[in-house]
This record gives C-alpha cells, sequence and structure tokens, in this order.
C-alpha cells in the first residue's frame, strides 16, 4: 500500500504484530468485551473476569496472523449481538448485485458501528470479501477505540480540519485512497451518505459526498465515467426499534431549544456500545 495513505489507511498484516497486543492488554477494552460477553452476571465477578479474558484474549492473539483471522475472532461476537438483540434480520437485493467487483456501498446512517457491521455480516454469510469502512476522526478520542477500528479494515476520514486548504487536502486524499482501494487492491468500500447519523430519521444524501469521490477524476474522463467506475450501490437500512433513540431525542431537543450540542468526550463510545446491546427488533 503507497505510503501516502499512512496516516488514514487501515491496519495491515504487518501492523498485527505491533497493534494486535497493545489493544489486548488494554484495561478498557477488556473492560467492554467483559461487559458485553459477561452483561447479566454480578458486577463484582467483572475485575476477576477480565483478568480471565485478557488471558484468553493474548493467547488466542499468539494464532493471529492475519486481519483475516483477526475478523474470525470477532465474528462470534457479531452472531451472539444479531442472536441476543434481534428479532430477525432480513436482507434483499444483494442476490441481484455482482460482487465479484469491487463496490461502493453508500449506505444511509442510523448506527455508528452497527451499520457497516450488518453490511459486513451481510457479505460474509453470502461467502464475500467484507468491506473497508470509512470512519470519521471523532470516534478516535480513545486509543484502543482507534486500534480496534483500524484493524477491522477501517479507514479514517478527516474532519477536524479548520482551514480551507487542509480540508481540501483531506478530501483529495480520501478520494485518491477510495479510488485506489477500489480499483488497485479490489476491495469493497462502505461510505456514509452524510457527515453523522440521521437522528431525525431523515436520509437526505449529502452532495459534498459525491463531490468528494470526484475531486480525484483525471482530466481524460468525463465525470459520468468516472462515477460509472466507482460502481456505487445504494444501501438503506433500519431498524424496528433504534437503541439510541433516547439519546438522539435529547440531542435533538438541546439543538431545538439552545441552538447547539455540547457534546460529552465519551458519548460516541457509549452509543457504540448501546448499539450494539440493545433491543433491534
Amino acid at each position: 500500500m503507497l505510503e501516502k495513505f499512512d496516516s488514514i489507511r487501515p491496519f495491515d498484516n504487518a501492523d498485527l504484530a505491533i497493534e494486535l497486543p497493545k489493544l489486548f492488554n488494554n484495561r478498557e477494552f477488556v473492560a467492554s468485551l467483559v461487559a458485553f460477553k459477561f452483561a447479566t452476571w454480578p458486577k463484582f465477578t467483572w475485575p476477576l473476569l477480565g483478568v480471565c479474558t485478557r488471558f484468553y484474549i493474548n493467547k488466542q492473539a499468539k494464532k493471529i496472523k492475519t486481519l483475516s483471522e483477526f475478523q474470525s475472532l470477532i465474528g462470534p461476537y457479531m452472531d451472539k449481538m444479531i442472536a441476543t438483540t434481534t428479532e430477525s434480520v432480513t436482507i434483499t437485493g444483494l442476490d441481484e448485485l455482482d460482487v465479484s467487483k469491487p463496490c461502493l456501498f453508500v449506505s444511509n446512517h442510523r448506527d455508528i458501528a452497527l451499520d457497516p457491521a450488518f453490511v459486513n455480516w451481510a457479505l460474509h454469510v453470502n461467502g464475500q470479501d467484507t468491506v473497508r469502512i470509512a470512519v470519521g476522526d471523532n470516534l478516535l478520542k480513545k486509543p484502543w477505540v482507534a486500534d480496534l477500528i483500524r484493524l477491522n479494515k477501517c479507514f479514517i476520514v478527516k474532519r477536524q480540519a479548520t482551514d480551507r486548504r487542509e480540508k481540501l487536502k483531506a478530501a483529495k486524499l480520501l478520494s485518491e485512497y477510495i479510488e485506489f482501494t477500489l480499483h488497485s487492491e479490489r476491495q469493497h468500500v462502505w461510505i456514509a451518505q452524510r457527515e453523522g447519523r440521521a437522528k431525525d430519521g431523515k436520509d437526505l444524501t449529502n452532495p459534498a459526498i459525491i463531490s468528494m469521490l470526484s475531486i480525484n477524476k483525471p482530466k481524460t474522463k468525463t465525470f459520468s465515467e468516472y462515477v460509472n467506475e466507482l460502481r456505487i450501490v445504494p444501501v438503506s437500512i433500519s431498524y424496528e426499534f433504534d437503541p439510541c433513540d433516547i439519546s438522539k431525542a435529547k440531542e435533538l431537543h438541546q439543538l431545538e431549544i439552545e441552538g447547539a450540542y455540547d457534546k460529552p468526550d465519551d458519548e460516541d463510545v457509549h452509543s457504540i456500545v448501546t448499539g450494539i446491546t440493545g433491543r433491534k427488533g
């Protein structure tokens, strides 16, 4: 992979030896695993379970040599989440799509982690390779979350730049990386149709997404030729029940009453956990 993408690319197999032990020995990561896997156990048992979990996952880490093997380790947690928090999952349209060629899945956005996770699951159970996922750098405030995200084939969308030139530079790099991933590395890509979740339920694509994708268009191609070559596939995801509905409603209410919303530092991580563990119908 080209070095120019190092600041935004997912981790690759060469990074595993360093990044995996760092993640598996992180106390917050282990505590999150325990809280999810042993949610019904008395909380006084969690410290001991944390020690056992750390020992177990570090033992498993020695067997992991590739990112695919790491994702296989995560897979059972996805299966458990589906079994315990959903009544059923329905997939339509995949049988009419040629996924032998890389696709750019442009999706509506209701849940921070589960939207691309369900797309990955749908592809996986149908024998297809999983996607590389665009994730905003607002989720990288906790180092262990950033490590986990990049180990799961996620690449970074830089949103923190305030200078106009820096924003344009970041958009150009992102556009080039997506095109490189699709055409040179032959990997599927997932990106949300807008920044942030549609908290009011209105799924509107931000035109800036299309503008960003086309920044990398060579002068020798027309706009339509370039966009067609990206093989954009619209994705629509819906949940009967939204586990984060109360927090979304509070944010919308505060925005309407006060004109601004001050997001707590840990809110995104809390939303990830709530989305995974909450009932989805």
